[in-house]
């Protein structure tokens, strides 16, 4: 998400100071290039978020920028995309609560994901509870151990549901939304007095990069 704001933020002053790209003579190429995407319909995107290879913080943004050309609408979007990653979300649950924990580890140790790892997203649920799942929605890998230790601790699957829609939720309604305004970023017709916006968002967004790669680079010395 930091990289993301980095870049639309980066391309949104340089082209405020410079004026090198007009989006609106590309859009309108773009836009019938792009319409064949548009006859894979909503089950489509059902089944692309979840058996896709490319992550959300990728996947999303370009399916709102498909809805800013008129493809798809924003708010049928957003249901199918959030209804989509809850059923992943329920199926990893109820796997972690009803599948056996010899199986189960013998299944993730295909993917790579080792018992220790398991054990630590149980640790990380037992001690934040609800709020740990809601805020492991927005992290790829972290929220499938969620959803499996949510199901090994027997967490109430209502407050479970709850919380997973409402971290899917607002996490997509965020990226659909810097994919359908993130192309007005490079219309000439933009208020760049919002730079200072970008401005402030490219910072915190550096801040945390930097932190972010200290703290691992500090933890790989150790």
């Amino acid at each position: 998400m930091a990289i993301l704001t980095a870049i639309v933020s980066s391309f949104g002053l340089a082209n405020g100071y410079f004026n090198l790209i007009h989006a609106g003579a590309i859009i309108a190429k773009e836009k019938a290039a792009l319409s064949f995407v548009g006859k894979t319909g909503y089950l489509g995107m059902f089944f692309i978020l979840n058996f896709s290879t490319i992550p959300v913080y990728v996947l999303v943004p370009f399916y709102g920028y498909l809805c800013s050309l008129g493809i798809f609408n924003i708010y049928k979007t957003l249901l199918v995309l959030t209804l989509s990653a809850l059923v992943l979300d329920e199926v990893e649950y109820f796997s972690g609560r009803y599948v056996a924990r010899s199986l189960l580890m013998k299944a993730l140790s295909r993917v790579g994901i080792s018992e220790s790892r398991l054990e630590a997203a149980d640790d990380w649920i037992e001690k934040h509870g609800v709020f740990a799942v809601f805020l492991s929605t927005y992290f790829l890998e972290l929220g499938d151990l969620s959803c499996l230790a949510a199901g090994t601790l027997d967490m109430n699957p209502v407050l479970f549901t709850a919380a997973n829609l409402a971290g899917e939720g607002s996490q997509f309604a965020l990226l659909l939304y810097l994919g359908y305004t993130g192309s007005n970023v490079l219309n000439s017709s933009f208020d760049y007095a919002n730079r200072w916006w970008m401005l402030i968002a490219l910072t915190i967004s550096a801040i945390y990069i930097a932190t972010y790669v200290t703290i691992h680079l500090a933890g790989a010395r150790k």
